[in-house]
């Protein structure tokens, strides 16, 4: 997630949520589904990412 306050339309974030499938898959800033290179997203599951704001907003996002 971009945490830079002068592009990202004035946000901060202060906790992030990754969701595979609807089910919690990690809690950085950042997801990888693994530390090799071969390590890939699965192409047919639907992820998603929550953020928390410093005025504790939450804004979810899924993709795929």
């Amino acid at each position: 997630m971009n945490n830079n306050f002068d592009n990202n339309g004035g946000y901060k974030f202060t906790h992030y949520q990754w969701f595979k499938n609807g089910q919690s898959i990690g809690d950085e800033q950042v997801y990888s589904p693994g530390n090799d290179r071969t390590n890939r997203l699965d192409p047919a599951a639907d992820y998603g990412a929550e953020v928390t704001t410093t005025r504790h907003w939450a804004v979810k996002s899924v993709f795929r």
